[in-house]
């Protein structure tokens, strides 16, 4: 009886599939608002289970499962691809400048936040405890992790083609189209080029307010931003928040990363 319990769980580990962790019912909920045919449900799964899950996974359901990491890694890259190219169909006219600062609206991490709620993909992640409080509390990144690995479980799912479907419908959903007020909004996002250059260079952002001028009414901040321990650029305004945003623009002007002059 003993050696029958422990050949049947050894069956059950070499056997089993990571889709029981997600009900029927939510499977067909996650197809109607992703808009996409389902044929693998495992690869789905393995999208929306957070690492804090994997041993949950393991000790009370006796599932071992991936998370979503290695998907999340795919996921970025199509991302950009996809991006890429319907920005550069769309303004062929535009910079290389240009261009990634209207990339950069389109997949920064806080943008990528707003695409997994416009998804509900809260509702369907596998989280630990202590991993729902963290979001119930504000700690989304995880959902623009989970996002990046559900646009790589729909390309390994279902194709190229369909993945770019997808996003054309989910970037048009919360975006608009992509046209002349869109090219123009990007002037006020020289923080987010500066982001993404900085993950390019595996080096941090940060700010610093170095000056405070004027009365309390009237008050000028001077701001530096600096890159790794390198001070890039430099930049006044009537708050923190205009002052870091000319800084940025500074600094992708001394970085050559901006092909005109701030409005």
């Amino acid at each position: 009886m003993a050696l029958f319990k422990v050949i049947k769980k050894l069956y059950k580990l070499l056997n089993s599939s990571n889709s029981g962790l997600i009900s029927k019912e939510k499977f067909k909920e996650l197809e109607k608002i992703l808009g996409v045919k389902i044929h693998n449900r495992d690869i789905f799964v393995q999208a929306l289970t957070h690492r804090s899950f994997v041993p949950i996974a393991k000790q009370k359901y006796g599932i071992k499962t991936e998370s979503n990491e290695r998907l999340e890694f795919l996921g970025d890259s199509i991302l950009n691809l996809v991006a890429g190219e319907l920005l550069y169909k769309a303004y062929p006219f535009a910079s290389e400048g240009r261009l990634t600062r209207l990339r950069s609206r389109i997949i920064n991490k806080g943008i990528l936040v707003k695409y997994a709620y416009l998804l509900r993909l809260d509702e369907f992640m596998l989280l630990s405890h202590s991993a729902k409080r963290a979001l119930m509390q504000g700690y989304n990144s995880m959902l623009a992790d989970a996002f990046e690995a559900i646009v790589g479980a729909i390309y390994l799912d279902s194709g190229f083609e369909t993945t770019k479907k997808f996003l054309t419908r989910v970037f048009k959903e919360l975006l608009g189209e992509f046209d002349s007020k869109f090219y123009e909004s990007t002037k006020e996002h020289y923080k987010s080029i500066l982001v993404e250059y900085s993950h390019k260079v595996n080096l941090d952002v940060t700010y610093r307010v170095v000056k405070v001028e004027g009365p309390e009414h009237e008050r000028i901040f001077t701001v530096e931003v600096l890159l790794g321990d390198r001070v890039v650029g430099v930049g006044q305004g009537k708050n923190k928040k205009e002052a870091e945003k000319f800084a940025a623009y500074n600094a992708l002007l001394n970085l050559g990363l901006v092909d005109k002059p701030v409005d």
